[in-house]
């Protein structure tokens, strides 16, 4: 299994490549939960 580091400006060229396909506040959200719901 190879693992890749997505830097936050890798993960926002990666968003910009969906032109408009995917909601990236619905992205963002979904990250800030997971993010925030590790930290407990």
């Amino acid at each position: 299994m190879v693992l890749h580091t997505m830097t936050p400006n890798r993960f926002q060229e990666r968003l910009e490549e969906t032109r408009g396909r995917v909601d990236t506040d619905e992205v963002v959200a979904a990250l800030s939960y997971v993010r925030e719901d590790g930290r407990r």
